[in-house]
């Protein structure tokens, strides 16, 4: 089952096989990983100036960033945010990503056409129009709507976009900057209808705001977006009182604490994902597995691949042990070892690290026994594992995260 299958039957609420769907909102750490500046960081104010193999360049790099990411963390779903607005460029760039992956991943881009909570410039005078001038800013919402339904409809039927991400944001930690009332006047109309215009030609929808949503959850679900995004725990959002309450209606997506992931132990960031996968897939279907935001700039990652390391070295040693008799050589500074004591002495310099470094020698307490045989599945064939040194079937893959755990 592709990744776009998974999204679309979890956004069906019918069941999936192997690992619950996930991506994020936008995964800010390409350079820590890729080596690469994020496509939100890039600026091109000379693209006007650069000839067509410039361009063509530019976004293929762009796309292979979000593709890259999307097939090393096994995402299902890949937020493109262009650096550049230009409507060709934009679906060039699409273009790119559907040329290079088909259609495994399910495609998102922003689509809202909703007021967000103002900046704090703009928080006084927007907070008096409302109150004053309520009928102007009922038609500004009604223009930028009908711009955004216009600009969906060049993308209609090409088969480049699955779903449009509506991210204005509605709420505080502590509960929604509109009243009820506010919510009903100046955003339900607009977001009931931009939702209903994006189904039409074939999108789905997903409605993200973070904060404290409970006030206003059933306004939202009522205007039938497809998922809901963040959920915010910070925000004091139950994923399981949502899902109980709502989770019939819409799928639901993230919850997952940033701040855990941020500050928190490991064994606490574990239980917390552990409880969201829980908690979502209550009913077996219905849930998205991401952060209650985005991998934000300055998120810490990379612990897994660090425990793996040590171990996928081990049994990848005699496949290529003159690399790891160089690496072993110059950490431990004896160039006359023998390539397997030197292969040897690289894999304990990398354990003694991790050691230093805080990071686990192995996956025990985390309770991911029970799925070693999906992750091994899952994995097999993601574009590293098909670079692995070793050819390994999936079953030698599973006893050797069971190993592990």
């Amino acid at each position: 089952m592709t990744g776009k299958e998974k999204m679309i039957r979890t956004f069906r609420h019918e069941p999936i096989t192997g690992l619950v769907p996930h991506f994020e909102l936008v995964f800010f750490l390409t350079m820590e990983v890729l080596g690469k500046v994020h496509p939100s960081h890039r600026r091109f104010g000379q693209w006007d100036q650069m000839s067509v193999k410039e361009k063509e360049l530019q976004l293929a790099d762009v796309a292979a960033c979000y593709v890259d990411i999307a097939d090393k963390y096994r995402h299902s779903a890949i937020f493109v945010h262009p650096s550049v607005m230009e409507f060709n460029a934009v679906k060039r760039l699409l273009e790119i990503i559907r040329e290079r992956t088909g259609d495994e991943y399910f495609i998102i881009m922003h689509g809202d056409s909703t007021f967000s909570i103002p900046d704090g410039e703009r928080m006084m005078d927007f907070s008096i129009q409302m109150y004053e001038e309520p009928e102007v800013l009922i038609e500004k919402s009604k223009i930028s709507t009908a711009n955004r339904l216009e600009s969906a409809s060049k993308l209609q039927g090409l088969g480049l976009l699955d779903c449009y991400a509506l991210c204005a944001d509605y709420c505080f930690n502590v509960n929604p900057f509109f009243t009820r009332e506010q919510f009903d006047t100046f955003i339900v109309p607009p977001l009931r209808n931009l939702i209903a215009g994006y189904r039409e030609m074939g999108f789905f929808t997903i409605k993200h705001t973070d904060g404290n949503i409970m006030p206003i959850l059933e306004q939202m679900v009522d205007c039938k977006p497809d998922a809901l995004h963040s959920l915010d725990p910070q925000g004091g959002v139950d994923l399981a009182e949502v899902k109980r309450l709502v989770g019939d209606r819409v799928a639901l997506i993230g919850n997952v604490n940033c701040g855990l992931l941020q500050t928190g132990a490991d064994a606490e960031a574990a239980a917390d994902v552990i409880r969201s996968l829980r908690d979502g897939m209550a009913r077996g279907a219905g849930y998205v597995f991401c952060t209650s935001n985005c991998a934000y700039t300055g998120l810490p990652h990379g612990k897994i691949c660090g425990i793996l390391l040590p171990h996928v070295m081990k049994v990848n040693k005699p496949h290529c042990i003159k690399k790891y008799a160089t690496v072993g050589r110059i950490l431990s500074g004896n160039s006359q070892l023998t390539d397997a004591d030197a292969a040897d002495r690289a894999i304990d310099c990398i354990k003694k690290l991790n050691k230093a470094m805080g990071i686990p020698s192995s996956f025990k307490g985390l309770g991911l026994a029970p799925h070693a045989s999906a992750i091994a599945t899952e994995s097999y064939n993601i574009p590293q594992m098909l670079c692995n040194p070793m050819t390994a079937d999936k079953e030698f893959w599973t006893k050797f995260l069971l190993s592990l755990c």
